[in-house]
């Protein structure tokens, strides 16, 4: 499931990422963790 998203984000959203993390001046790998964490946390309050 994490890996399928990590590729979701990659192929779908990783102009956004690298935008984020430009606009943000943090790291694209801790934009890319901290979208994997807010996921699971969605996921979890279902």
């Amino acid at each position: 499931m994490e890996e399928e998203f990590l590729q979701h984000l990659n192929d779908v959203h990783y102009d956004e990422i690298l935008d984020s993390s430009e606009k943000e001046n943090i790291p694209v790998e801790a934009v890319r963790m901290m979208s994997v964490s807010n996921s699971k946390v969605f996921i979890n309050s279902k």
